[in-house]
């Protein structure tokens, strides 16, 4: 065969592979990012408390504002457990109004682990919710158990850059809530999947049921 005429064959061939291969390009692998907000700092060992919950009406949490906009993959809290109970705590996602976490509750997630020690991050896994939160908007994280519970604490409370707002607390099982202290924040990190431009549009259906 002429060498010219296995050169045209062999660009061919090049070129009708191309586009099949850029289809079948791996996208890089998204990572959560735990420095969405957060406060782990200083000491939050055991005994480093911020209030206790479960059994009764009482509830805690933590307001919150995103740094950057994105897709919530998990939040680490700091909890312990003093009589040993293996019952595991529950967190949730609010919005919040005027400064505190609303009725509402955007998504919820089990806190695997119990009994909880004092220095270890615990994680609540959100990745199924599919939940966007946006970069200046407030935020909350609450938590409910069925046991008694103890959620820690740095003292004082971390700055606003952290994205750590106020510790909240509610007397009637999360239905109203106030920020009564301003000296601790709860021990917690929010993990986002940072939203390309293309996956935010995706997502603001999903975002408007939550308004």
């Amino acid at each position: 065969m002429p060498v010219r005429h296995l050169r045209v064959l062999l660009l061919a061939a090049c070129l009708a592979v191309l586009p099949a291969l850029s289809r079948a390009a791996p996208t890089a692998p998204e990572t959560a990012l735990c420095t969405a907000a957060g406060c782990v700092n200083g000491y939050w060992g055991s005994g480093q408390i911020a209030g206790g919950f479960g059994l009764t009406a009482y509830r805690l949490g933590q307001t919150f504002t995103p740094k950057f906009t994105g897709v919530l993959n998990a939040v680490h809290l700091g909890l312990e457990t003093i009589t040993g109970s293996n019952i595991n705590t529950i967190a949730e996602i609010r919005p919040t109004a005027n400064g505190v976490p609303t009725s509402m509750v955007l998504a919820e997630a089990v806190v695997p682990g119990a009994p909880y020690v004092g220095g270890v991050l615990y994680s609540a896994d959100f990745s199924s919710a599919d939940l966007l939160l946006e970069t200046g908007t407030r935020y909350a994280v609450t938590l409910r158990s069925t046991t008694h519970c103890y959620a820690l604490a740095a003292f004082p409370k971390c700055p606003v850059s952290t994205g750590a707002n106020n510790f909240v607390e509610s007397n009637d099982n999360g239905q109203t809530w106030d920020a009564l202290y301003d000296d601790r924040s709860l021990i917690f990190e929010v993990c986002m999947d940072a939203v390309t431009p293309v996956r935010a549009h995706s997502w603001g259906s999903v975002k408007a049921i939550y308004r």
